[in-house]
């Protein structure tokens, strides 16, 4: 079945809305969380061996659900649920620049802005211009405007940083389009946007991946979002979006779960190190607790 995005966040929100108490209550004290006692899932898990429970980590609870003895049924076909939710569909991503394009800009970023550039064809297609609300450096800014031809503006809040742009773009530009830059403060001054705009967030953090998804809707843009950090936002929860969704409300505590990877190498160290780190934690808020 192709697919199609409204009903997989149809399918996401009927998964979700059932388990939402598991996902509210955190577990962050020795004592067994009462969603756990509900389902009758405290004796599997509270038996699981130090392999098993590395495994879960490793994998994610998800996929290591199906490798494991004995796992209450209603566990497994949850697992199940999270883990066809999971399974979106691969964007094509090529190296699309050269070296000179990515001159003072880290690895890491390389392959992200590359990435991004090379899945982006299908909307560009159909925009005049691309706006990259908060371009930091500008960089996806200056390189989305001679990859694709198109008029590219920067939208950033940091005065200095947009001078530095700018400052690049003049020593650099070539050709017929070149990146525009401007100081705008997303929230403060709003998103001005046209419905033949791409948007592009790039490591929109929190409220500002928000405001941006917002602007797009009542304009009638496309968007392009890399979101991150979602707990980075004003109030201590988050309300969803869409009318859809409107039972849907989360604590920022509860946002900060989704920046946690589940996967046996990790993103900024590996999965042993990351481990004591949560131990470290765990055990320093034990302390806290008991003194």
């Amino acid at each position: 079945m192709p697919f199609f995005v409204p009903r997989a966040l149809s399918h996401a929100l009927d998964t979700l809305l059932p388990a939402l108490d598991i996902v509210r209550q955190r577990v962050d004290t020795a004592s067994v969380p009462a969603w756990c006692e509900r389902r009758g899932w405290a004796e599997f898990l509270l038996n699981l061996s130090d392999a098993e429970l590395a495994s879960c980590e490793a994998q994610g609870l998800a996929t290591a659900a199906t490798t494991l003895p004995g796992t209450p049924e209603s566990l497994a076909e949850l697992a199940s649920q999270v883990r066809e939710l999971s399974a979106l569909p691969a964007l094509e991503a090529g190296a699309l620049t050269t070296e000179q394009d990515f001159r003072g800009v880290s690895w890491r970023k390389q392959r992200q802005l590359s990435a991004l550039l090379s899945a982006l064809p299908p909307l560009v297609a159909n925009a005049q211009r691309i706006v990259d609300v908060g371009a930091g450096s500008g960089h996806f800014t200056r390189l989305s405007a001679r990859h694709f031809s198109r008029e590219a503006l920067g939208l950033e809040r940091n005065p200095e940083r947009v001078a530095r742009a700018s400052s690049r773009e003049l020593g650099a530009a070539t050709g017929t389009f070149s990146a525009q830059f401007a100081v705008v403060d997303a929230f403060r001054d709003g998103l001005e946007l046209r419905p033949t705009d791409l948007a592009i967030g790039l490591h929109a953090c929190g409220a500002l991946g928000d405001t941006l998804v917002r602007a797009v809707a009542e304009n009638s843009a496309d968007l392009a979002l890399v979101s991150c950090c979602l707990q980075k936002i004003n109030t201590p929860e988050r309300s969803a979006l869409s009318d859809a969704a409107r039972e849907l409300t989360l604590h920022k505590d509860t946002l900060g779960l989704s920046n946690l990877t589940s996967q046996a190498v990790g993103v900024e160290a590996s999965i042993e190190h990351t481990m004591q780190a949560r131990q470290a934690r765990f055990a320093l808020g034990e302390l806290l607790r008991a003194r």
